[in-house]
């Protein structure tokens, strides 16, 4: 058991040393705004669709009794995964050539 722990505590002493040799800080900061600039994107299409009704669709249910309140917005699910197949097919397709 010892030999194990001192194995793969030098692995992952090997792994640290390779990934600070390896960094590079222009990607780093690159990734970050990426993700930024996604998130801004996601709350401001969040935002929208609560706007236009999203998640109050027929076939969402939503149950309230006393203190105790249920949703599932099966139909909403459904509808954000069909346009996400479009979309990451239509991408993949663009990418794919």
């Amino acid at each position: 058991m010892t030999q194990f722990l001192i194995v793969w505590k030098l692995e992952i002493g090997n792994l640290k040393e390779c990934l600070m040799n390896s960094i590079n800080f222009n990607d780093i900061g690159k990734l970050t705004i990426f993700f930024g600039l996604f998130l801004v994107f996601f709350g401001a299409l969040i935002l929208f669709f609560g706007k236009i009704g999203f998640g109050k669709l027929p076939g969402d249910i939503y149950v309230k009794k006393g203190n105790f309140t249920f949703y599932a917005p099966i139909i909403s699910s459904l509808l954000i995964s069909i346009i996400l197949s479009i979309i990451f097919s239509l991408i993949f397709k663009i990418f794919k050539k």
